[in-house]
């Protein structure tokens, strides 16, 4: 072959492996699961034992898309399959008062989760392995205050995008 016959072959062919380059390059990009950190923050100076959910709120972390941000039994994010959803908790109101996210479970629709209930000590999370674009899945989020005392719930929805 001839310099001239390479580098002809070579121009034919290069803008067509660019353009499956970027193509997979974005598709990749677009595949990467996300981790969404949902924190459950408790009022506990006033915290109101007979409706827990008047005491508290959820909020999402950096780039986790909030559909529905109160009330507290409303809230509802956006995720997909492959993503993972880790949940904490925090006292806004007490430096020295603790939030443990004790479980997380599943309560009804199509179970998101490879679990149906999770059980952690402070910090539970779990990676949704199926579910229906435009669907809310509803789930439960118990968690004690300073490690003592009854066990509270909320439970908030994921929808899947």
């Amino acid at each position: 072959m001839t310099n001239y016959t390479i580098m002809k072959t070579m121009k034919i062919w290069y803008w067509p492996l660019m353009v499956l380059l970027v193509a997979n390059v974005g598709q990749t990009i677009a595949q990467t699961p996300t981790v969404h950190d949902i924190t459950l923050q408790v009022n506990t100076s006033h915290f109101d034992r007979h409706n827990p959910t008047a005491s508290c709120q959820l909020v999402a972390g950096e780039g986790t898309q909030i559909l529905v941000s109160s009330p507290v039994e409303e809230f509802t994010i956006a995720a997909e399959v492959g993503d993972t959803i880790r949940w904490n908790g925090i006292s806004t109101t007490q430096a020295d008062a603790t939030i443990q996210i004790r479980k997380i479970k599943y309560e009804r629709g199509v179970n998101i989760f490879p679990f149906d209930e999770k059980d952690g000590d402070t910090i539970v999370e779990g990676t949704i392995t199926k579910g229906k674009h435009g669907e809310d899945y509803k789930y439960v989020i118990s968690f004690k205050i300073n490690g003592t005392g009854p066990m509270y719930h909320i439970d908030p929805k994921i929808q899947v995008k």
